[in-house]
């Protein structure tokens, strides 16, 4: 019988502090996301700015990329390869099993 009274008061103590944690959970603010600190600590405060700062980057670095073919194609700039570096060592042979690689055919 005193083990009985003793189980129910240990439950209504466990049922207690249960309701408790929940009931400060529910009325607490919500804490902030720590990734979402970490953005913010450095500089990185709008995902939409960010990302139309990289699309206009790229936008940038494809008018570039253009103008550099344009050069190459009409001549006006050339590569030149100058005294190209030569192989001190004996090339290594193919690991067995392996084909050699090929670029695409187009």
């Amino acid at each position: 019988m005193r083990s009985l009274r003793y189980l129910n008061t240990m439950l209504t103590v466990i049922a207690v502090l249960l309701s408790l944690t929940l009931w400060t959970l529910w009325t607490m603010s919500p804490l902030p996301d720590p990734t979402v600190s970490e953005a913010r600590a450095q500089g990185i405060l709008e995902a939409g700015l960010q990302r139309q700062q990289i699309i206009q980057s790229m936008d940038m670095l494809n008018t570039k990329m253009d103008q550099l073919i344009t050069l190459l194609k009409t001549g006006q700039a050339r590569v030149q390869i100058e005294n190209p570096p030569q192989q001190t060592t004996a090339p290594s042979p193919m690991t067995p099993g392996r084909a050699p690689l090929s670029t695409p055919a187009d």
